[in-house]
C-alpha cells in the first residue's frame, strides 16, 4: 500500500512539472523576457514611415482567369508537357502583372531542361492497357463475363 502512495506522489510530481513546463513554454517566456529598456536621456527614434503606394488592381474575373490558368497549367506541367504549361501562361494578356506566373514559367523551363528521352525501346517488352468501361449497366448485367469485367477492366470513374 505504501508503494501505490509513493508512485501516486511521483505521478502527481511529474504532471505538476509538465503543467509548470506548458505554462512556461507558452507564457512565461513572454514574462520572464529580458526587455531593452530606453533611459530617458535618449530620445525616441521615428522611423520614417513611408506613403503607401498604391499598386492598380485587377478587376476580380482577370485574378480568377488567371489563378484558373494557373492552375491548369499545373496541370499539364503534371503531365510533363512544360513547353505547352509555359506557352499557356506566357499567353495570358496580363502575364506582365503576375509575377507568380512568371515564377511558375522559370519553374516550368527549368523542369523541361531537366528531363532526358528514353532511348532503351527494346528494354520494354510489352504494354498493355486494360479495357475502359463507360457503360457500367452493361458491363455489370449480370452475365457470366461480369466477375471478369470487374476484376481486370477499369471503370471510367476509376
Amino acid at each position: 500500500m505504501k508503494a501505490l502512495k509513493v508512485i501516486l506522489v511521483i505521478l502527481i510530481l511529474v504532471l505538476l512539472a509538465e503543467v509548470g513546463f506548458l505554462v512556461y513554454d507558452n507564457f512565461g517566456k513572454e514574462l520572464f523576457a529580458v526587455h531593452p529598456t530606453t533611459e530617458a536621456t535618449e530620445a525616441p527614434t521615428e522611423e520614417p514611415t513611408e506613403e503607401p503606394t498604391e499598386e492598380p488592381t485587377l478587376p476580380q474575373d482577370v485574378l480568377d482567369a488567371a489563378a484558373v490558368l494557373i492552375e491548369d497549367a499545373d496541370f499539364i506541367a503534371a503531365g510533363y508537357d512544360y513547353k505547352a504549361a509555359v506557352t499557356m501562361l506566357m499567353n495570358y494578356e496580363h502575364y506582365d502583372q503576375f509575377p507568380e506566373m512568371a515564377t511558375k514559367v522559370s519553374q516550368y523551363q527549368l523542369l523541361d531542361s531537366q528531363l532526358l528521352p528514353y532511348t532503351e525501346m527494346r528494354n520494354i517488352t510489352h504494354v498493355f492497357f486494360h479495357s475502359l468501361i463507360v457503360d457500367t449497366s452493361r458491363a455489370f448485367d449480370g452475365e457470366h463475363t461480369e466477375d471478369g469485367y470487374n476484376q481486370y477492366m477499369t471503370k471510367q470513374s476509376q
